[in-house]
């Protein structure tokens, strides 16, 4: 049974995502060349491709994993450790983003591979509990199942 837990995946190695997760907003969208035809009502579409997929996730750093973050020291921690999970060493390295692991069998997962960070943002005025935004993409826009190797 897949349940929803958004989570990095390099390779071996995951990352969840800080909980609760509030919103993800999936944006497919298409590349094609229009034309107007002279003296002609209407347009002419030719050469339709989907271009990759856009992931806005927004959440809060109330817990990381099995993990409660309790006091703003925390927190501060839960960001930075997302932070550096985003920072990859070479700029042509991507990662997988899984939004659903399979409960029986956790190598099972549904996702997109070849992401990059697009944006991390986070909101600290509110002391008592940080939110974040992450926007990421995805340059392979077909959500797969199975372990999301790179």
């Amino acid at each position: 049974m897949f349940v929803f837990s958004p989570m990095l995946v390099f390779g071996p190695q995951t990352v969840p995502l800080p909980r609760p997760i509030t919103q993800v907003r999936v944006q497919d969208s298409w590349d094609a060349a229009r034309f107007k035809v002279p003296h002609q009502d209407g347009s002419l579409w030719a050469g339709r491709s989907q271009d990759g997929v856009d992931i806005s996730i927004r959440g809060q750093f109330a817990r990381t994993g099995d993990q409660l973050t309790l006091s703003e020291s925390d927190m501060l921690d839960a960001i930075e450790a997302v932070r550096a999970s985003l920072r990859l060493g070479d700029p042509s390295e991507t990662y997988g983003l899984a939004l659903f692991v399979d409960s029986d069998d956790p190598q099972m997962k549904r996702g997109f591979r070849a992401c990059s960070t697009v944006k991390f943002e986070y909101d600290l005025s509110d002391r008592a509990l940080y939110g974040y935004t992450l926007m990421v993409h995805a340059s392979d826009p077909q959500m797969y199942l199975g372990p999301l190797l790179k």
